[in-house]
């Protein structure tokens, strides 16, 4: 067997067609201060998103529990992205 090939990051995300790395930030505030058109090409949605977001003609208050880097905070983002 040979040695097993190593891939650098940068070939990694070249190989996926990222052209910046999606793991530079750790919160959603700081990706969408400085990145906002990334957000919402990257998130990806969990299945409660749509309910979350709702309808603009029949807008309701909703209150999302979940753990610590679950994307409440880039939930919350992209609700204010779309509307």
């Amino acid at each position: 067997m040979g040695a097993p090939y190593r891939v650098s990051l940068n070939e990694w995300l070249d190989f996926f067609g990222f052209s910046a790395s999606p793991f530079s930030r750790w919160e959603a505030e700081e990706e969408a201060r400085l990145y906002p058109e990334r957000l919402s090409a990257q998130l990806v949605k969990p299945a409660c998103f749509d309910r979350v977001l709702g309808q603009a003609s029949e807008p309701k208050t909703v209150i999302l529990f979940a753990p610590r880097g679950s994307g409440k905070t880039a939930c919350r983002i992209l609700v204010d992205y779309y509307c």
